[in-house]
């Protein structure tokens, strides 16, 4: 059983961590279409169907020269369980100069 200090520092750890990334295709286009705070990096699940929902975020991202990383297999439901949510299809990490309040 976990004490409420550790409790505590690991909401706080988690609050920071979940701050730098954004999930979702849509919220990837839009932070793709923002030329203030561009993605550092961008994962995209290859099990998604159909493959076009996600073909502009690497049309973006290729003219922005954003890094994109294609993850095999049934990726949308690791990614999902490894940020705590049901599937996700994709993600982007914040550079760490643009997160503008931390706890």
């Amino acid at each position: 059983k976990r004490g409420d200090n550790n409790k505590s520092s690991f909401t706080i750890t988690e609050t920071v961590v979940r701050s730098r990334f954004i999930c979702g295709i849509n919220q990837c286009t839009r932070a793709l279409q923002n030329d203030d705070k561009l993605p550092s990096l961008i994962i995209l699940a290859r099990d998604v169907r159909p493959a076009t929902i996600f073909e502009h975020n690497s049309l973006y991202a290729y003219i922005k020269k954003i890094p994109i990383l294609i993850l095999p297999g049934r990726a949308s439901l690791e990614l999902g369980e490894a940020v705590g949510m049901g599937r996700v299809a994709a993600l982007s990490f914040l550079p760490r100069d643009d997160i503008s309040s931390l706890p």
